[in-house]
């Protein structure tokens, strides 16, 4: 037989797209799609890129506070810290590639996060990621361990960033599926912070850092469908390739031009390539772009124009300049040796315009794959309220039991592997508090930092575990001597399709969304993580935050353990009622204070 021509519908169910989310398309623009713009859709109107499951009810989360200078949107949240300094954060997902490769796809995961906050003109000072895997007792759960924190060790130590701290957690849930959040944090000057757009008809843009190459294709569509281990080998081609050395030069590249008056945007090249890069810069401020891909400097022959826009090559980013001044945005690259071509230009708009070979491939309003993607409210319903279970033991097997759950056993072995120390900021690193601080140059005041989840057993209770989330990081650094100030968060679940799954991520949010107002820590960015499954297994909720906080004086930073002979021991909060008339509980030595000493 003849093999025949893959027809609309075969491409719409290749892409990730709904037979209703086609209609749609066709409606916006009037007549059926070609291949490339119909491949243009997938991409960006993708989960990953969309968010078209999730975005109605993350608009609920408080976003604003006197102190935050951006919220969602932007490449990263900003944060005032003093009249001259901002802080700015968020955490990204890298589950799906760090699954089928995981070496690189936590690597990538890394430098993905870091080029966030550099596209806003931060420099990256810390790393903490959040990780969670199958118990270590198969040989792929202990290989996928120990490669995605070879790879994030790599990719953080060779650029230069130091990686402060952190969180584990095994549960077999996560054998087919392993979770990698990063976060990364930086500071820039409060005067200059960079949005990501690509306004001014006339501007040019440019696109620099490496050469672009057929890796990574498909990432957008591959992080938002279920995971299947049968096509491991077929999903490598989705994952992208680091280049922690080239992601130095980056970073001094961009804060470099991000200090010049010429620069009139800056992002970073992530999911769906430079078409979102493209897309997004063109869609903020309602201008178009026309983009030339004969202009882009190609690692491979032969590429053709969607796989130039959707290629995700990592150690990539786009900078609008002012007309005229394209010559000296060149000069100062090639200054780092960083490639850079001018690739384009705003135009009146709102046409997304691209060339290739001469000729226009297509042209759409950019604003149709930005914005135009559906919002969906989908079925949900109550799930089984699971909990803890647990029987009568004896002492000795209890303690057997404990002794041997993954869970509590030690992290050194793999935080030995970060370089916590390099930038010489890092005042308490991994292991030796509730939350990692960090002085700042020439500043009195400290900036702590912490990333922790709920426990993967709380399904069908995740509105009161999200608060419970949000309090412990909330304690983790007032433990510290800090004032919490915002979060970020990563939110992963498996399919939003099954009503349980659903109610969850609502439920989720709900409960995140009482307690920030109750703490005041707005949420600045974040990212949601869906499709985390198997055809044999599904994770269980697993929402995960970052919250930064505040330390007036680094002479006030509180470590942790006890310090001196004869210190008082307190504990605070809620306790038995036979405990509430007695808040001294021991001492720093053997003998207790006589209770009149301290009433």
């Amino acid at each position: 037989m003849k093999n025949e021509m893959p027809t609309i519908q075969d491409w719409v169910k290749e892409l990730g797209l709904r037979e209703s989310e086609y209609q749609r398309i066709v409606g916006l623009l009037g007549e059926q799609p070609s291949e490339l713009l119909l491949r243009m859709f997938g991409a960006m109107w993708s989960e990953h890129c969309s968010y078209k499951s999730s975005r109605r009810w993350l608009a609920e989360l408080p976003t604003e506070a006197p102190w935050v200078l951006e919220g969602p949107g932007e490449g990263a949240g900003v944060v005032a810290f003093d009249d001259e300094t901002a802080i700015t954060f968020k955490m990204e997902s890298h589950n799906h590639p760090s699954a089928v490769e995981p070496f690189q796809g936590a690597a990538t995961g890394v430098g993905g996060i870091i080029r966030d906050i550099v596209s806003m003109g931060a420099r990256p000072i810390a790393l903490l990621d959040c990780l969670r895997f199958a118990p270590p007792r198969s040989q792929r759960a202990c290989y996928l361990l120990e490669r995605v924190v070879a790879g994030i060790a790599w990719y953080g130590n060779c650029i230069g960033v130091p990686i402060v701290g952190g969180e584990l957690e095994f549960a077999a849930c996560y054998e087919d599926n392993p979770l990698v959040n990063v976060m990364a944090v930086g500071v820039l000057p409060r005067r200059r912070i960079l949005p990501s757009v690509a306004t001014g008809v006339g501007n040019v843009v440019i696109l620099y850092g490496a050469a672009t190459g057929r890796e990574g294709l498909h990432g957008a569509t591959f992080a938002s469908q279920d995971l299947d281990p049968s096509k491991q080998m077929e999903d490598r081609s989705s994952v992208q390739i680091g280049d922690p050395f080239l992601g130095k030069l980056l970073i001094e590249s961009s804060l470099e031009l991000s200090q010049q008056p010429y620069v009139v945007g800056l992002q970073d090249l992530g999911a769906a390539g430079l078409l979102c890069a493209s897309s997004e810069m063109a869609a903020r401020k309602g201008d178009g772009m026309l983009l030339d891909l004969d202009s882009v400097h190609l690692r491979e022959p032969d590429m053709t124009p969607w796989e130039i826009l959707l290629s995700e090559t990592q150690e990539r980013m786009m900078v609008c300049v002012e007309r005229g001044r394209e010559s000296e945005a060149l000069a100062l690259l090639a200054h780092w040796d960083v490639p850079a071509r001018v690739v384009g230009q705003v135009t009146p708009g709102p046409n997304l315009e691209l060339l290739f070979r001469g000729e226009t491939v297509a042209s759409v309003p950019a604003h149709f794959l930005t914005e135009e993607s559906p919002c969906y409210d989908l079925p949900h319903s109550p799930g089984e309220r699971l909990s803890p279970s647990f029987s009568p033991q004896k002492p000795k097997e209890m303690a057997q039991q404990q002794l041997s759950d993954p869970n509590l056993a030690s992290r050194r072995w793999i935080y030995q592997q970060f370089d916590s120390m390099v930038g010489t900021q890092t005042l308490l690193g991994p292991g030796e508090a509730d939350a990692a601080v960090l002085s700042l140059h020439g500043k009195s005041w400290s900036l702590a930092l912490t990333a922790g989840g709920m426990p993967s057993f709380l399904r069908g209770n995740t509105r009161d575990a999200a608060i419970g989330m949000v309090a412990e990081c909330t304690r983790e650094l007032v433990a510290v001597g800090a004032r919490p100030l915002a979060i970020t968060n990563c939110l992963n679940f498996a399919s939003p399709e099954n009503p349980e799954v659903y109610e969850d991520l609502i439920d989720t949010i709900t409960g995140m969304r009482e307690a920030c107002l109750a703490f005041q820590t707005p949420v600045t960015g974040g990212n949601v993580s869906l499709y985390n499954q198997s055809p044999t297994q599904a994770i269980q909720p697993t929402p995960v935050v970052g919250m930064i906080g505040k330390i007036e004086s680094s002479q006030k930073v509180c470590r942790m353990g006890f310090s001196h002979e004869g210190d008082a021991i307190w504990v605070i909060g809620d306790w038995p009622e036979a405990a509430k008339d007695h808040q001294l509980v021991g001492q720093s030595q053997e003998s207790l204070l006589e209770e009149e000493s301290w009433k």
